[in-house]
């Protein structure tokens, strides 16, 4: 027991708040191993200390400074000039592979109030398919796909497709996290344990042609990034949830959509029950990758969709509790090392297990009905 509980962290000295995360995934097309990535958590400092102590599995870990926020009405400013700050402390940075932990140690006492701890880092890519982390897959194009601007255009006469197959056997990359149960240290340095939970806001940078989701709805559209040839996709801050629950996915996406209408709760005054006040509309959307098989046949998604309408609606009235999803997607992967994992806002699933034909034989759409009726449960969205 001693030596399980050296895996864990305590929060009597450290208690983190909010993950703001940004990643580079833009060469993506060149055969990279890893991505860049940097992430500013907001922490409160309980008691004086000289050490932070987090979860990480990475090797190259480029820098970490500490920012004590003087004005915490003024987070926003304090955030975008992180690595400005004059008052930064430099972290020296030791590591435990061993017990998968990353330690930072400061010169001079951290003090009791709120910060931003800046990293600097680069997540390895992996392609094995036993494995958990930032997941690497392929999918093959099976024709040239072309859709209406920033949804499919995927063509596979782009330059930036590997040459070395022909037009009709294209290899396509993309990403996608899978963490449970505690592999969110793979993609960056955190708090990797269920007892803890944080907000989460992404920033992604992805080649052009390509969708970016995570657990959250997208802030306005995608634009230009510099000069390079890739978008950058900015994405709202989450609800607290445990760090296995983090997820996003980089790929060209096609989506079905259908719009989900929730009922919600007031305690009474004057009774001791809850009543329903208004309506709130919830997004859900099955994604998918560009398949000749169901480009135009919105139907392979119909049944996906309505389990998980009729799932969203039974939550909601049978526990009468509010659905904080602002949006719920459905993405089909392949070579996924499980069938399906319930992210907060992003379920994912194994490609043959959430989109159905007319040829899907009935063990396995009742297969199906059961994996999409649990994924959003009142544990992770409601």
């Amino acid at each position: 027991m001693e030596n399980e509980l050296n895996y864990l962290i305590n929060t009597d000295s450290i208690l983190p708040k909010e993950y703001y995360l940004s990643f580079d995934c833009s060469n993506l097309l060149n055969n990279t191993e890893f991505i860049n990535g940097n992430s500013k958590t907001i922490i409160e400092i309980l008691k004086q200390t000289k050490t932070i102590e987090l979860h990480s599995q990475l090797s190259n870990i480029k820098s970490a400074k500490f920012i004590p926020i003087l004005n915490i009405e003024n987070l926003e400013n304090e955030l975008l000039n992180a690595n400005i700050n004059e008052n930064a402390l430099i972290a020296n940075i030791s590591i435990n592979l061993d017990l998968e932990k990353l330690i930072f140690s400061f010169e001079k006492q951290l003090e009791i109030g709120t910060g931003i701890l800046l990293i600097y880092f680069e997540t390895k890519i992996i392609a094995n398919d036993k494995r958990n982390g930032l997941l690497l897959r392929y999918y093959k194009v099976e024709q040239v796909v072309q859709e209406k601007e920033n949804q499919i255009t995927i063509d596979q006469n782009n330059n930036n497709n590997n040459n070395n197959n022909n037009n009709n056997n294209q290899q396509i990359p993309f990403l996608v996290t899978q963490f449970e149960p505690c592999d969110a240290r793979r993609l960056f340095p955190c708090w990797d344990q269920p007892n803890i939970r944080c907000s989460v806001k992404f920033e992604l940078i992805v080649p052009n042609g390509y969708q970016a989701i995570c657990n959250t709805p997208q802030i306005g559209s995608s634009s230009q990034y510099s000069d390079l040839n890739a978008l950058k996709f900015i994405f709202e801050k989450s609800v607290p949830f445990p760090s296995y629950l983090i997820a996003f996915a980089v790929a060209p996406l096609m989506f079905f959509e259908r719009k989900v209408t929730l009922p919600i709760y007031e305690q009474s005054i004057l009774q001791n029950d809850l009543k329903s006040i208004a309506n709130r509309d919830i997004n859900v959307r099955v994604c998918a990758l560009p398949s000749s098989d169901y480009l135009h046949d919105p139907t392979v998604a119909e049944f996906a969709l309505d389990v998980a309408q009729f799932a969203l609606e039974f939550y909601t009235t049978k526990f009468q509790l509010d659905c904080s999803l602002k949006k719920l997607d459905l993405l089909s992967v392949p070579k996924l090392p499980s069938l399906g994992m319930e992210n907060w806002g992003l379920n994912t699933f194994l490609e043959d297990f959430l989109l159905t034909f007319p040829t899907t034989h009935l063990s396995r759409t009742q297969r199906i009905a059961c994996l999409l009726y649990t994924s959003p449960s009142p544990r992770d969205g409601l």
